[in-house]
């Protein structure tokens, strides 16, 4: 599997919120754990935030809706587009992971902008993760030799106890159904 550019400052984040071994996992295998949690978005409506200077409205920032969240893959997955379907150079703004916002060089007026993007879920990735730390934790056993102890299995109950946290900060499963009556 190739690294994508996009999935730097994402990998970067859940190898921070796993402590994740860059000598047992690989950013390719980071990528992968973030790519089972992926959800493409197509034409989503930014929201314009318009301010005032010189006494004229500028619109420059554009907010992202916060139902996509705060992981969004930039690069090549991320573009924005006019509401006749036309690509906007990517040059002409910036994206601004925390603040979940789109930076315009210049003011583009109001115009209807929308998103298209892979936005994906670090708390349910994260979750993954620790849960096949805890696994590679299995095996340790406590044990002890000339007054000294050690509780390797502790290892096993805290990855398993962040695990079961990043699980409940994950955001929900969202699945289609359909129903055959034959």
């Amino acid at each position: 599997m190739t690294l994508r550019d996009g999935m730097i400052p994402l990998i970067a984040r859940l190898r921070s919120m796993t402590n994740a071994d860059p000598n047992v996992f690989s950013d390719e295998a980071l990528q992968a754990k973030l790519d089972e949690t992926q959800q493409r978005y197509y034409r989503v409506p930014l929201i314009a935030c318009p301010n005032y200077a010189d006494g004229a409205l500028l619109y420059r920032d554009f907010a992202i809706p916060a139902e996509l969240g705060r992981a969004l893959e930039e690069g090549e997955a991320f573009v924005i587009r006019t509401s006749n379907g036309t690509l906007i150079d990517p040059s002409a703004y910036s994206y601004h992971a925390e603040a979940v916002r789109v930076r315009f060089v210049e003011d583009v007026g109001p115009a209807n902008l929308y998103l298209d993007c892979a936005a994906y879920d670090l708390h349910r990735a994260a979750s993954r993760v620790w849960a096949e730390k805890a696994a590679l934790a299995a095996a340790d056993v406590d044990w002890r030799a000339d007054n000294h102890a050690f509780a390797l299995s502790d290892t096993f109950e805290h990855c398993m106890q962040m695990a079961g946290l990043h699980a409940r900060l994950a955001g929900p499963i969202i699945t289609k159904w359909l129903r055959e009556d034959g």
